[in-house]
Formats: C-alpha cells, sequence, structure tokens
C-alpha cells in the first residue's frame, strides 16, 4: 500500500498543464483567514511517515471548521496517513474531502482504495469510474495489484456489472499498467456484458486484448460466448496451440525488460499455467538467496510469487526447499506485520495440509485466521473464506470434525457464491455425493456456473508430491467423469477432452 509521502505526489501533478487538475493547489483555494493553518498544513509535507503528520493534521482541522476547500484538503492528507491502522476514520476523512472538493478526482481515487482494503468492493468501483470521467489519465497512478485486487473481490461477491462497467473504462481510456492477466479478466468481463446485450461486433473487438489461455479456453467451451466463438478459435487455435507462444514470450519479455517483482509475478503465473515447474524454479527461487528489503515497492510484489513458486517445489517433491523458502520469507515478511503477509503464513499452512501434517496445519491456520481478523477488511473474504476451508479439512482428517465446525459452517454457508470450494471441502471428507451436489447446484445458477464449467475441464497429472495430494487429486479426477455432472454441464459448454495447457510448448522449448 501506498505510503503518505507517495500519496503526497499528487500535488506535484497539479503542475502539469496537459491533464485535469487531482487536488488545487493550497494556496490558491485558502481563504485569507486560513493564511495560519496554510502555512502549518505546508509544513506538514515534510513528514515521512503518516504517524508523524497525523497529530499535526488533526490540530489544523480543530481550526478550520468551516466547509472550505482548504479543510477539505486536509481531510484528503489525513485519510491518506490514517487508512492503514485507523481505517473507519480514513473513511469519515475522505467522504468529507469528496464534498470538499468536487471537480476533483484526486480524493474519489483515493475513497476507492481506502473502501477496497475494507471490503467494499461496489463503492471502491464506483469512486475509480466517477475519478476517471473527470480525469480519465488518472487511472494510471493505480497499478496492476490494485486493479487485479478489485477485479478479484468484485468477483468474489458476482458484482458482474461493475466487473465490466470497470473493465471497459480503464481499456477505453488507455490504462497503461495492467498486466496481461488483469487485462484479459477486464476484456472478458465487458465481452461478457457485450454479449449479453446483443452487441457481438462490439464483444469481437475485444478479443485481441486477451492474452490468458485460461480465458481463450472459455471463450472456446462456455455456450454463452458462442457468437464469437470462430474468432476466438481463428485467434487462439482449436487447443490454443497459437495463444501459449504469446503469452508466454510477452510475460517473460516484460519480465526480462524490467526484472520487477510486478513482471515476476505475471511470468510465474504464465509458468505456472503451462506445467513449466523446473524453468520457474530455476528462474526465480535464487531471488530468495539475496536480500530483500520489506519496505521497497519490489517487496510489495515479490511476497506474491511465494506460494506460486513454494507449489512448483511441491509438485517437484522438493520439500526440503519448500521449508526453506518459507523460513526466508517468513523472516522477510512476518506474521502479523501487514495484512499481505497471510500469503507466506496461510500458504505455509496450506501446503502442511497436502503433506499429510495434519495437526502442525491447525496450529498454522488458527494462527493465520488470527492474524486475518486483526487485519478486518484488508483480507478479502475469499482469503479468509479459504483459510477456513482448509481448517475444516484439516479437523476432518483428524477425526475431530467437531472442532472444525466453525470454519466448516462458513464454507457451507458461501457454497451459493463458491460452490467450487464447497466441492473441495466435501472431497477431503471423501463426501463424493456432497461434492457433486455442490457442483450441479453452482451449474444451476448463472453467477457460478462458469467457475464449475472451469472445475470440470481436464486438468493435467501434476500434483503436490505426496500421498493425500494424489489422493485428493484422483478423488477430483473421478468426480470430472461423473455422468451426471458432466451431462448437466454440457448444457452450457463443451468440456474438452484435453488440459488447459496441453498445447504449451514443451518445457525446454521456448527460450524460457
Amino acid at each position: 500500500m501506498k505510503t503518505f509521502i507517495g500519496i503526497v505526489a499528487c500535488l506535484a501533478i497539479a503542475a502539469t498543464p496537459a491533464r485535469a487538475i487531482p487536488l488545487p493547489k493550497p494556496e490558491d483555494v485558502t481563504q485569507p483567514a486560513e493564511r495560519p493553518q496554510l502555512a502549518r498544513f505546508i509544513s506538514v509535507f515534510g513528514a515521512a511517515e503518516p504517524g508523524d503528520a497525523v497529530a499535526e493534521l488533526d490540530a489544523i482541522l480543530g481550526e478550520l471548521p468551516q466547509p472550505t476547500q482548504l479543510r477539505g484538503l486536509v481531510q484528503f492528507f489525513r485519510a491518506s496517513a490514517l487508512r492503514i491502522d485507523k481505517p473507519a476514520q480514513a473513511s469519515e476523512a475522505v467522504l468529507e474531502s469528496v464534498r470538499l472538493l468536487p471537480g476533483y478526482s484526486a480524493p474519489l481515487l483515493l475513497a476507492s482504495q481506502i473502501f477496497m482494503y475494507q471490503d467494499q468492493s461496489g463503492s471502491a468501483a464506483d469512486y475509480v469510474l466517477r475519478a476517471s470521467r473527470i480525469d480519465p489519465s488518472i487511472v494510471n497512478l493505480l497499478d496492476d495489484y490494485e486493479m487485479a485486487g478489485l477485479m478479484t473481490r468484485l468477483s468474489e461477491v458476482n458484482d458482474k456489472r461493475r466487473l465490466a462497467l470497470v473493465g471497459e473504462r480503464l481499456l477505453e481510456t488507455g490504462w497503461t499498467r495492467g498486466r496481461s492477466g488483469t487485462i484479459s479478466r477486464m476484456a472478458m468481463a465487458v465481452i461478457e456484458e457485450r454479449l449479453s446485450k446483443g452487441d457481438v461486433k462490439g464483444a469481437s473487438a475485444l478479443v485481441p486484448r486477451i492474452v490468458s489461455p485460461a480465458s481463450f479456453r472459455r471463450l472456446l467451451g462456455e455456450k454463452s460466448f458462442a457468437p464469437i466463438r470462430l474468432i476466438a478459435e481463428d485467434w487462439a487455435g482449436q487447443r490454443l496451440e497459437k495463444q501459449w507462444p504469446i503469452y508466454l514470450e510477452q510475460t517473460r519479455a516484460e519480465w526480462e525488460a524490467s526484472r520487477s517483482a510486478e513482471a515476476a509475478l505475471a511470468y510465474v503465473r504464465a509458468l505456472q499455467a503451462a506445467g513449466h515447474d523446473r524453468t520457474m524454479v530455476a528462474a526465480f527461487l535464487p531471488i530468495f538467496d539475496q536480500p530483500i528489503d520489506p519496505d521497497t515497492k519490489d517487496a510489495d510484489d515479490l511476497i506474491f510469487i511465494v506460494a506460486p513458486l513454494a507449489d512448483a517445489l511441491a509438485r517437484l517433491g522438493r520439500w526440503n526447499e519448500v521449508d526453506r523458502l518459507f523460513q526466508k520469507a517468513s523472516a522477510i515478511w512476518p506474521a502479523g506485520s501487514f495484512a499481505n503477509a497471510l500469503n507466506v503464513s496461510g500458504n505455509r499452512a496450506r501446503l502442511q495440509i497436502y503433506r499429510g501434517n495434519f495437526e502442525e496445519a491447525v496450529k498454522q491456520l488458527n494462527a493465520a485466521l488470527d492474524e486475518a481478523n486483526k487485519w478486518g477488511g484488508q483480507v478479502n473474504q475469499g482469503a479468509s473464506a479459504t483459510l477456513h476451508l482448509y481448517r475444516a479439512c484439516a479437523f476432518e482428517q483428524l477425526g475431530r470434525a467437531t472442532e472444525g465446525a466453525s470454519s466448516a459452517a462458513i464454507v457451507i454457508s458461501r457454497g451459493r457464491v463458491d460452490p467450487s470450494a464447497l466441492a473441495n471441502f466435501h472431497l477431503c471428507r471423501n463426501d463424493v455425493a456432497g461434492a457433486r451436489q455442490a457442483l450441479l447446484e453452482g451449474l444451476k445458477n448463472g453467477q457460478t456456473r462458469s467457475e464449475v464449467v472451469n472445475w470440470l475441464q481436464p486438468v493435467d497429472g501434476r500434483t503436490f508430491d505426496s500421498g493425500f495430494a494424489r489422493e485428493l487429486h484422483d478423488r477430483a479426477s473421478r468426480l470430472r467423469n461423473d455422468p451426471a455432472l458432466l451431462g448437466e454441464a454440457r448444457k452450457y459448454a463443451t468440456i474438452f477432452d484435453w488440459p488447459m495447457n496441453a498445447a504449451a510448448p514443451t518445457e525446454g522449448a521456448l527460450p524460457e
């Protein structure tokens, strides 16, 4: 998350003549009686940390009792300083800033970030849209992580309307900071919305914006995309054989050009999808042998590489290296230090389950859930629910299901919005009938149907190198061949006889 000083940079943008002004210059909106407060307000910008600024901003605010634009500026900077440690106060401050600074985009953009990390994705999306209407170019202050996070949170609540609105707006305004996966998700959301309105031409125009093979498989398979299937097939190939080299080469080139952690994550995801575990490990495991400063922007993104890298090692059976990776990552990003540290502690606990270390998994998951509760809305609902899924599964395997009943209840209660997670919980319990029913119910629901179709598509044979992981993989494979499920799914989609990475280049065939 951006620091107080980072957000102060918005003021410098105000001097750029070629674009709308995101914030007014303080001296231009200060009334004569507010001159003493203006001088103190400007002096606050020397603060290096939010805590150094809050007390002085509070004092200045107390001396500005009228609804003036200078008060709106003070509230803007208070909101920025408060948003991590005191999100409720930050919300109040930014809403007042929005009211007192109408026509300026920066308060709206800050409001979108604050509300997203309070898990209010609808409000966050609305503020992004409002900001972009005032100043389309301001969306380029949003990086891929922030927009991917917003898309994920909107998806978790099945808010397809806002997904399409945000996607369309950023695509048409020329958002420059999106990576392949996020751009593909946005394009897919807009395509789906346009087809629902009969706009085949508009939907077709967005096919070239898609890079992700997973998105193309949806276009080839789901009947709701039938009007543009041939266009997608011509672009990506019948088995995605045209798209795989494009996807891998683009993400590799972006990584080699910038060597940024954000580009690294995009390339890691491409290698993971292609099944190129050895390439991923060779390219990215050595990064964790070097000193990493957790206070840098690169480190903010690098944390997301830990889980896919650990998964690749686990599939290769290199469990000792999994342990060492998590030990190093835990030292860089200690549990409880900030919300995203859960990407280390939570995934470490998850892999304990696949190794069959259920007692240790429960211990680590309890700690991770305490950590998630501490951060509130900064941790999205889906992430917390996933921790509960694994906790309930671990207790099932220990024969102590009653101790995990509260977690199981959360997974079951979310079955209507996340049927795949509920099916996975039933598979952990070896309740094939329960898993089948969860997926059948998901197919009946237009909001979750695509997720279930994706679950039912064939996967490659890779899984973690452990007995319990292979057992779960076998249970899921049998369910993917269930005649009742396949019959229902084929009403809505083609279930292919090949996994998504079937036509991906053989590992080592491309200059990775």
